[in-house]
């Protein structure tokens, strides 16, 4: 089964809706979806920013919350509490030691399945889980259905956040170079060093290596849309549905998300040799390192050794 089969697989996304999705719950618990503290937040240029930032997500896994209030409900199921605390350098004083030499290093919050890089991208988003999202079928005649409310799934739970260790930590002076991380992965005399401090920091906060991974990105992007087409096909049918032109946003794939989340999260915090294409959090790492035979070899042994 590809990676992607197994991720739709974990999140039940296949699973026979044997109900209505589209119908009004029993309860006034209508609130409204929280924004990410930042747009960006799966991009190079936010990792500084990230490590020295309060962000809401690593907040909420710091304390196990499902998220700030009015953010969530529990229409659909009640979100997962995900608590753990954020372990590095900068919180306990512990380092890692490459090439017998100690270095700080930094842990940040990952969004499992991504905010902006993803999920806001996609059409179960757009369509179905926010106030006002539209879809148009065509079958059994051409209707509009406009949802009626905000879906009230936040995206800053902590059931969407693992801290993953990453470069925060290399500035300038930390290195004997003297350079930042942003020069050493670039320059042929020192990349075998970032490879290896990779591993390092990998061991020691028990997770995958975070920097720009729009691979992870596409392919989440992918798995949400497999719900979307999974949703039309069911308003295609219903006979339900056929009578409504506004409907409430579907709860129960709140239920998938958190499930696909958890999926994620058991890829995210394997050792590496279960680390694996798309569901890797750092395209470098997944290209230049797991797709290399002879640097995956290396990779270990310092992983390993670490």
């Amino acid at each position: 089964m590809s990676q992607i089969g197994e991720a739709v697989a974990a999140a039940q996304i296949n699973a026979a809706i044997r109900d209505c999705p589209f119908t009004v719950p029993d309860t006034e618990e209508l609130n409204d979806p929280e924004d990410e503290d930042f747009p960006m937040d799966d991009s190079v240029t936010m990792r500084a920013a990230q490590a020295n930032s309060g962000s809401k997500l690593g907040t909420n896994v710091a304390s196990g919350s499902p998220g700030t209030a009015k953010t969530w409900n529990v229409l659909g199921g009640d979100p997962p509490r995900y608590q753990e605390n954020q372990v590095d350098t900068n919180r306990t004083g512990d380092k890692v030691k490459v090439r017998q030499k100690d270095y700080p290093y930094t842990v940040a919050a990952h969004h499992l399945i991504p905010g902006n890089a993803s999920l806001y991208e996609s059409n179960l988003f757009k369509c179905y889980m926010k106030k006002g999202g539209k879809m148009e079928v065509d079958k059994p005649k051409k209707m509009t259905f406009t949802v009626s409310h905000h879906i009230g799934y936040c995206v800053n739970g902590s059931h969407n956040g693992a801290w993953l260790p990453g470069s925060y930590a290399i500035v300038a002076g930390v290195h004997p170079s003297g350079h930042t991380w942003g020069d050493l992965i670039e320059d042929d005399k020192h990349v075998d060093w970032c490879y290896e401090y990779m591993a390092a920091v990998a061991k020691k906060a028990g997770g995958q290596f975070h920097d720009s991974h729009t691979n992870y990105n596409e392919n989440a992007l992918q798995v949400l849309e497999k719900l979307t087409v999974k949703l039309v096909k069911h308003q295609m049918s219903c006979d339900q549905c056929k009578s409504k032109l506004e409907v409430p946003p579907p709860y129960e794939i709140k239920a998938k998300l958190y499930r696909l989340s958890r999926y994620f999260r058991t890829q995210v915090l394997a050792r590496p040799r279960r680390w694996k294409a798309p569901w890797m959090t750092s395209d470098q790492v997944r290209t230049d390192i797991v797709a290399n035979p002879v640097k995956k070899k290396a990779f270990l042994e310092a992983y390993d050794k670490a």
